[in-house]
């Protein structure tokens, strides 16, 4: 699956991302995007729907 069949927000979303694999919180994740820590919720678990993100444990 190509980024290109993401929606343009979860592209957005995906982009903070830098491929270390160093773990962010939902809220870390909405503040750079300038969300709310429910719509960057949702997001995320889109996009670990379509394995794009792993959830980690809290």
């Amino acid at each position: 699956m190509t980024s290109r069949s993401l929606t343009e927000s979860l592209r957005e979303t995906l982009e903070l991302f830098d491929g270390t694999g160093a773990p962010w919180t939902t809220t870390e994740v909405a503040d750079r995007l300038d969300l709310g820590r429910r719509s960057t919720y949702e997001r995320l678990e889109r996009l670990v729907g379509r394995s794009r993100l792993i959830r980690t444990a809290s």
